[in-house]
């Protein structure tokens, strides 16, 4: 981790693994779209489109505080409510690559526990506070449990950022450390033919878009 703090510029921070937005913004105050939309930050939109998936020696401006002044009668006492900053944990489940539609589980998030269930598409959307950094996810009806590290999944342009995906989405056992293999082309070429793709084996435009598309992000 790394910054360049300056009261009146703001701050440059560098990612580390697990950082995100959302615990970057919560942990300085700020609400990520205030972050996100600072033109200091123009550059960095360019490259990654998606604020909620940027990467580790990514470069992210904060922008100084600025107070807000409130008008009121004196000698009163005023009450002020922060706005909520809602995040979402998103997972989309799979069995062999079909939805498991309507699952029952039980969801852990920094020990808060909860439960739910999943819609018709496998998918499940659970609110969280921004500084979260793990959960524990268990399907009741298999106990089958997931241990998720929120924050760690690269952007879907880099190979590491594929290979966690079609991890997760159960087309791939090897590593996701980012280099090349041919377990990994055998995975994209899995994914391209449950999709209706052309079978080549890579990572064009269209296989990356309907990856993002499946996984969520």
């Amino acid at each position: 981790m790394a910054s360049n703090n300056n009261s009146q510029n703001g701050e440059d921070y560098t990612l580390k693994q697990g950082d995100c937005i959302d615990n970057i913004s919560s942990d300085r105050g700020f609400f990520w779209q205030t972050i996100w939309e600072d033109a200091a930050n123009n550059q960095l939109k360019a490259i990654r489109s998606d604020p909620f998936v940027l990467v580790p020696g990514d470069t992210l401006h904060i922008p100084p505080k600025r107070p807000r002044q409130e008008s009121g009668p004196t000698e009163q006492r005023h009450r002020f409510r922060r706005k909520g900053t809602p995040s979402y944990l998103r997972i989309t489940l799979l069995e062999e690559n079909v939805p498991r539609a309507n699952e029952p589980y039980i969801i852990g998030v920094d020990g808060i526990v909860s439960e739910g269930q999943t819609d018709e598409n496998g998918k499940l959307k659970h609110p969280i506070l921004p500084t979260a950094r793990r959960a524990r996810l268990t399907l009741t009806a298999t106990q089958t449990v997931y241990e998720i590290d929120l924050g760690h999944i690269d952007p879907v342009d880099r190979i590491s950022g594929v290979q966690k995906r079609l991890q997760n989405l159960g087309f791939y056992a090897g590593p996701t450390n980012g280099q090349d293999n041919d377990e990994l082309h055998s995975a994209i070429t899995a994914f391209q033919e449950k999709k209706g793709l052309s079978l080549t084996g890579t990572i064009d435009d269209a296989t990356r878009q309907k990856l993002e598309e499946t996984y969520g992000s």
